[in-house]
């Protein structure tokens, strides 16, 4: 066949994931299959740094290709936070709409909760997941001692769907949705961006997975996000 003159891109973000949680970085009580494979079949980059260590930062550094300082991002804003990527900032899905991509993020957004802030808002066609980060909620240990959290919105595009939602869900559902975008643009350019919120806590699995570890609840929140590679892949 004629190879075609664009390049699907899936790129799957883990949060807080570490190095040594795959099984073939030396993880036991549990193994990452699929994970494992793609790493035995690609490239592997073993020395990689982020522009800073923490959730909102290193993915506006990601998004846009720019040093976070640089354009205006320390740390990670929260529900009141009155700042977001900057409207005239090229984010990958950006440039690639220029292409021709259908663009689709599902998961964990964290570059600005406000509405022009938001993916739709910034080069996304779809957009289903939390806002910022999935402990930024009522339910925080520290919550009423060090935060006072609003209730946890979950959005489909541009709407708030529910709030507080089941988090046992979200591997299952984001997976859901990337599997059903591939498969809608299966004959076209498409780029994926699926921003799990596992394994940063508040932990949460599905019963597919639940006490099937040696190693507790993270463990199977690892196995978990070995099943949506698989079915991803």
């Amino acid at each position: 066949g004629i190879a075609a003159d664009y390049t699907n891109i899936v790129l799957i973000n883990l949060d807080d994931v570490g190095y040594g949680d795959f099984s073939f970085n030396g993880a036991y009580g549990y193994t990452t299959p699929n994970i494992d494979k793609m790493a035995a079949e690609g490239v592997r980059f073993t020395h990689f740094l982020v522009g800073q260590p923490i959730s909102g930062a290193s993915r506006a550094g990601l998004l846009t290709g720019c040093y976070p300082n640089r354009i205006g991002f320390s740390g990670a804003p929260g529900p009141d936070s009155n700042y977001g990527v900057h409207p005239e900032e090229m984010t990958i899905a950006e440039v690639l709409k220029q292409k021709g991509y259908s663009t689709a993020i599902f998961g964990k957004w964290h570059l600005g909760s406000q509405k022009e802030f938001l993916p739709l808002q910034n080069g996304f066609d779809e957009y289903y997941g939390l806002p910022y980060s999935n402990d930024m909620w009522p339910f925080h240990p520290q919550q009423g001692e060090v935060f006072n959290f609003p209730d946890l919105p979950t959005y489909d595009g541009n709407e708030i769907i529910g709030y507080n939602t089941d988090q046992t869900r979200l591997t299952t559902d984001y997976t859901t949705r990337s599997v059903n975008f591939i498969k809608k643009n299966k004959n076209k350019p498409f780029f994926l961006y699926l921003a799990h919120n596992m394994p940063h806590v508040p932990l949460a699995v599905s019963d597919k997975f639940k006490g099937k570890s040696e190693q507790g609840l993270y463990g199977d929140v690892m196995m978990e996000i070995d099943w949506s590679v698989g079915e991803i892949f």
